[in-house]
């Protein structure tokens, strides 16, 4: 039976109707979980959900809605799998009958998300990949501060005759978490190179735990250090150099981030001995 004209030229619809009316044809299915306290695969908190699907949507609701690492199918972690980042709007397009979630604490948040089979979820206009791709950026790095994951540190090291001045961004070997370093500023009492590299040990004098960027959320479990010596932490372990005029603090922003696993630092120094050092760095935090 014809149901619709185009040019005068009867066509069967592209869609089964019949198929939607009975209940043959899946819906739109839809699962919240609430991200309220943390969850990880080290602590052996991950939620597993036996749901099946061939299409996932994460909703973009900007106040209630969170982030969340959600590994398709793969509960087990072998080499089939990866854990995907998912934060407002993101859409898979992968079968699955079961899906593993980790995340960090996101009081008041939960990650609602859409699922079924045959759909075809698309962004449209008004969507966080569409033509205002601009927007996204910012929304996505907001997302992040809301989230309690992005951190500022500071520090510094004192000039001491014949040892080098150290700072450093330790993260503690029982963290459970990753530092991603993405940019800082380094200034220092006269005009010097700076060399940095990973160091595996953490330095003696501790200064501050991470600066939360949200307003009231806790500090960061990576802690500032410093440390005057005259043993070379980093030679042959240089990842960076830069000529540092004194006290011309300026920004730099890596192309690529620096990454932290528990147990290792990111260790700055003045090139010559006798300079002190001030550092900032910013970064990001996320559960293994």
């Amino acid at each position: 039976m014809a149901d619709n004209i185009y040019g005068g030229i009867l066509q069967r619809p592209e869609v089964g109707f019949d198929a939607v009316r009975d209940g043959r044809r899946a819906p739109v299915f839809w699962y919240d979980v609430d991200l309220s306290t943390a969850r990880s695969v080290a602590a052996g908190t991950q939620v597993i959900i036996p749901i099946a699907g061939d299409s996932f949507y994460a909703d973009l609701d900007p106040v209630n809605q969170g982030d969340a690492v959600v590994t398709f199918q793969d509960t087990t972690l072998t080499s089939h799998g990866a854990p995907v980042y998912v934060t407002r709007g993101h859409i898979a397009n992968t079968p699955f009958t079961k899906l593993m979630i980790e995340n960090e604490a996101q009081p008041g948040k939960r990650l609602r998300f859409f699922y079924g089979v045959g759909l075809d979820f698309r962004p449209g206009a008004s969507s966080s990949v569409s033509v205002s791709g601009v927007v996204t950026v910012i929304d996505s790095e907001v997302n992040r501060t809301l989230s309690g994951q992005g951190f500022s540190f500071v520090g510094n090291g004192a000039a001491v005759v014949g040892q080098f001045a150290y700072f450093q961004i330790w993260n503690p070997p029982a963290s459970g978490k990753i530092i991603r370093i993405d940019q800082c500023a380094f200034a220092t009492t006269t005009s010097s190179g700076i060399n940095a590299g990973i160091y595996n040990t953490a330095l003696t004098t501790f200064l501050s735990n991470g600066f939360n960027k949200l307003s009231g959320g806790a500090p960061s479990t990576g802690e500032s250090r410093s440390q005057n010596s005259a043993v070379d932490f980093v030679a042959g372990n240089t990842q960076f150099f830069m000529e540092q005029l004194a006290s011309d603090g300026k920004p730099i922003k890596f192309t690529y981030p620096i990454v932290l696993n528990p147990g290792s630092g990111f260790t700055c120094r003045p090139a010559p001995t006798n300079v002190g050092i001030t550092g900032w760095v910013e970064c990001l935090e996320y559960a293994i």
